[in-house]
């Protein structure tokens, strides 16, 4: 049966949930149309979704029931099936008004627009069943699917709208800036962080989510921003793309929790829907960001990533190299290590997902420029770098749980197949290493050992033998010797034995303190009962027995409640404002306070290198690389800072505030420098010589002071004579400082290449001797601190760099200044 053409009262784009016992299910994903019809009969109420299936076709009058839950949140009764309909701010208050006038037989007062409806049988009367129908004729189809159900849509008689869960809390209350007090990777008081830690707060969002003038701190910076040119987005974009910021912000929620489940209790979770999710609404917010006076670069990126995304793939894969490195004492070492990495590509996703859905609420609220789709783009590349990475750790870590016969320990014998009485009775403790004419330090295990616990005590033979011994022996190796020692030959008198046992004992506690992770549970039980048995030897032994065991039983204790602590909830990030944007504000803000938030975050994660991360160069080794997890965190920021310089330059929208800011950059530098921040400092230098700037000639159209300040900077970074200024800054700088990491990390791989571990089958002293001045030098200013605090939103959005890659970066300076052409010269022949 066919019906005459109908008048469109009004529609809205809305979420429609079918009631059950306990929650609200999602039909047809939520996304769906509704639309009221004026008939001659009666009026109508049709909804559809987008299966291309009619989900609701009812007359008003006698059959519906409305009622209001929330500001956005109606039930629906039809027939006694309840329905829940969603709406968004923008369209609830006409749609609903005009419902009940409907329902009411009110007489609506105002003209409405006109749209005509065909091909739509009438609703079936009430004896008449509800029967599938074809898409209405002549309508657009519903929006893309912006997601799956809420969290909050679990549990009745909770309603979707009523409390949004979100990764920052937004509001400053005072308004000023939030603060936060913990960092990363700082030293671990378990009872202090047990008692005093937070979980995630959930924040209210702001219902306008328009950022104010204060967040851009003056009126020039607020006339600089008016006077750029921008796009603003009709109403019903602007209110569909601010929820798929706050849907985004839900499922990052829901896959940041997934995970921290996962490595709490080593199980396998499905984390397919959320990565899912994630991806289609960060697809449906570009296509809603392109607009048709967009450049044509923003629309060639916006298309690039588009499909990128439809084919993107962030399951995660298995690292088989690290699974397998997970066997004996590594055990341990492996999963500790993957726990820290996945811990700071946790932090990482957060940060990100943050930055992300300020961006996309900044556009949702205000405007499309050049500069926020710039940053859009660089911080979707960042964030689903990090996603994959964060997923593949995942199910590595995963993989060595489950994988149980990897912890049974297997015993590795020492190096040395001597005795160690055999070859030390007699000898004497400086006779130990030998020293050549060439130069060359040669000794072999046993002598290590037997030196180490020599009436001559050497606090940097010690240090240099527990930070060094992995390449040349085991932890069960290096025990075994100890336990070889104890067994004192006749002729050595109760002193020497007594001495001998209290010096072995000061060496095993240096051993655990620093490098724990190199025992499992059974090894761990076979140390206890040594120390127990070095006790025996009197009441001193016993005492200093008695303390190393309880420093022990604290410090796995403190290893154990890692984990827990680690991935309990993300941490809270206090966020005083919605809709906030790195660009937008770093010109405004001081290079102070922007030197420091980068000092702090730069600081942290040099104090998380640990001695042992820099031996036999695991870094740059894929088999090895799950031995240093933080020195590849602070070099991936160090290769991340100058494409991130370069991006914050190129993406301003005229030569002019490229100046501006490449000035910025000089400035903070110059800071930076006055903090011994090396470092940072380094890597920020190179970003203004990134060939995407330096061929644009910014540096030329500075001011004088400004390429004086540049020119003194590098000078002092510059690799004249092996960077001689900065090694000469370095030895001379006393603590609070960050030393160049990268510049150390090549003077330890030019001394493993160019030294043989093995001389004359003896152990090459001398290497290691040079590895650990180096390593030392490297890490000498870990025990100083910045006296800084954190400064949102600075802090959260320097914490993870957005980058273009370096391809993207030279197609966004082209567009500014297209290459020259080249022109062939035609000859006359």
């Amino acid at each position: 049966m066919m019906m005459s053409s109908g008048n469109q009262l009004s529609q809205a784009d809305v979420c429609i949930y079918k009631h059950a016992i306990d929650h609200w299910e999602p039909i047809d994903g939520g996304s769906s149309r509704i639309v009221i019809m004026k008939e001659e009969k009666d009026d109508r109420l049709v909804a559809w979704g987008r299966n291309q299936q009619v989900l609701i076709n009812e007359w008003i009058t006698n059959n519906l029931s409305f009622e209001k839950k929330t500001d956005i949140f109606y039930s629906l009764t039809i027939r006694g099936t309840i329905y829940g309909i969603e709406f968004d701010f923008m369209t609830v208050m006409e749609f609903t008004a005009t419902l009940l006038d409907c329902i009411n037989l009110a007489v609506l007062s105002q003209k409405v627009t006109m749209l005509q409806l065909h091909g739509l049988p009438p609703p079936p009367e009430a004896s008449e069943s509800q029967k599938p129908l074809p898409i209405p004729v002549g309508l657009p189809l519903p929006p893309p699917l912006l997601g799956t159900s809420r969290p909050s849509l679990t549990k009745s008689p909770s309603f979707p709208g009523e409390s949004t869960k979100s990764l920052a809390h937004i509001g400053g209350g005072s308004g000023t800036w939030g603060k936060k007090s913990h960092g990363r990777n700082k030293s671990l008081d378990v009872a202090k962080e047990l008692k005093g830690h937070r979980t995630l707060t959930l924040g209210e969002l702001d219902g306008t989510m328009r950022p104010k003038v204060k967040n851009l701190k003056t009126k020039k910076g607020m006339k600089d921003l008016e006077n750029t040119s921008r796009l603003s987005l009709s109403k019903a974009t602007n209110e569909s793309l601010r929820n798929v910021a706050i849907r985004f912000e839900e499922q990052c929620l829901v896959l940041l929790k997934g995970i921290n489940e996962a490595v709490r209790t080593g199980s396998v979770i499905q984390l397919s829907a959320p990565l899912r999710d994630i991806v289609d609404m960060l697809s449906v917010a570009l296509i809603m960001c392109k607009q048709p006076k967009c450049s044509a670069y923003i629309h060639k990126k916006i298309e690039t990533e588009t499909k990128r995304l439809a084919n993107i793939s962030i399951q995660g894969e298995v690292e088989e190299t690290a699974v397998k490195a997970a066997v004996g004492a590594s055990y341990k070492l492996v999963k500790s290590n993957l726990a820290n990495r996945i811990h700071n590509d946790l932090d990482g996703v957060q940060n990100l997902a943050i930055q992300l859905k300020c961006l996309l609420t900044l556009i949702a609220s205000w405007i499309v420029d050049h500069a926020s789709m710039i940053q859009l783009f660089a911080t979707l590349n960042s964030f689903f770098t990090v996603v994959t990475r964060l997923m593949n750790s995942v199910k590595t870590f995963s993989a060595i749980s489950l994988n149980l016969g990897a912890q049974n320990q297997i015993r590795r014998t020492a190096s040395s197949s001597d005795m160690i009485w055999s070859e030390c009775l007699g000898l004497k403790s400086s006779d130990c290493i030998e020293v050549r004419e060439d130069g060359h330090k040669l000794t072999t295990l046993n002598r290590l050992v037997f030196k180490l616990t020599s009436s001559e005590y050497d606090n940097q033979l010690v240090k240099t033998f527990l930070m060094t011994y992995r390449s040349f022996t085991t932890p069960w190796g290096l025990l075994e010797k100890f336990q070889e020692l104890n067994e004192f030959p006749k002729n050595f008198s109760a002193q020497e034995i007594t001495l001998r046992r209290q010096k072995m004992l000061m060496v095993l506690k240096h051993w655990f303190n620093w490098t724990l992770d190199d025992f499992d549970d059974d090894l761990l039980q076979e140390l206890r009962n040594f120390i127990n048995n070095l006790g025996e030897d009197g009441p001193t032994p016993k005492k200093i027995a008695e303390d190393l065991l309880r420093d022990l039983d604290r410090l796995v204790w403190e290893r154990e409640q890692r984990t827990e602590l680690w991935f309990r909830e993300p941490s809270i990030v206090e966020i005083p404002e919605d809709g906030l944007c790195l660009y937008h504000l770093f010109l405004q803000e001081s290079s102070k306070v922007l030197a420091e938030q980068m000092t702090l975050i730069d600081h942290q994660l040099y104090c998380g290198i640990r001695p042992a991360e820099l031996l036999d160069q695991s870094w740059t080794k894929e088999h090895l690389k799950h031995r240093s997890p933080n020195v590849i965190y602070i070099t991936g920021r160090s290769n991340d800072l100058p494409f991130w310089v370069a991006m914050m330059i190129l993406s301003q929208e005229n030569v002019d505030l490229m100046v501006k800011m490449y000035e910025k950059m000089i400035d903070i530098a110059k800071v930076l420098e006055s903090f011994k921040n090396y470092f940072t400092l380094q890597w920020v230098l190179a970003g203004l010589e990134f060939s995407p700037v330096s061929r644009l000639k910014i540096g030329e159209k500075i001011s004088s002071k400004m390429s004086s300040t540049l020119r003194d900077l590098n000078e002092l970074m510059g690799f004249t004579e092996n960077v001689k200024y900065y090694r000469q800054a370095v030895i001379n700088a006393t603590a609070p400082a960050i030393p160049s990491v990268p510049t150390h990390l090549k003077d330890l791989v030019f001394i493993e290449d160019g030294n043989s571990s093995i001389v004359s089958e003896k152990i090459n002293w001398r290497k290691r001797e040079s590895l650990m001045e180096t390593i030392n030098l490297l890490l000498n200013f870990q025990l100083g601190e910045y006296p800084f605090l954190e400064v949102e939103p600075f802090y959260t959005f320097l914490r993870e760099l957005p980058t273009l890659s370096q391809e993207e970066l030279f197609q966004l300076s082209e567009s500014i200044k297209p290459p020259k052409k080249k022109i062939t010269a035609i000859s006359n022949k």
